[in-house]
């Protein structure tokens, strides 16, 4: 089993150690930013749709915890909006622009 120099509850407060199971990027964040680091989403695209889903989640956790809706209005989180419809393009766009 992999042993990592911290533990797994490490917070956005304390700076990551390296090895740290965070610092290896396999949820749905790292994985949009190594996509771009590796060249398969446009420059600044992975980075921006890491951060829009960042702060979806926050704001449908906070909508939970408070017992609220966690539907907005569009205009509510335009800018994440934007930065998931830029990935939907370059993933979807250059597929059915490739060829064969």
């Amino acid at each position: 089993m992999w042993n990592s120099p911290c533990n797994t509850s490490c917070s956005r407060i304390r700076p990551r150690t390296p090895g740290c199971a965070r610092t290896r990027a396999t949820g749905n964040i790292g994985l949009l930013e190594r996509a771009e680091q590796a060249g398969l989403l446009p420059p600044g695209v992975g980075h921006a749709a890491a951060d829009a889903y960042r702060t979806l989640r926050q704001a449908q956790h906070r909508a939970r915890l408070n017992e609220e809706p966690t539907r907005v209005p569009p205009q509510q989180l335009a800018q994440e909006r934007r930065a998931v419809l830029a990935l939907w393009n370059a993933v979807f766009t250059a597929r059915e622009n490739a060829p064969g």
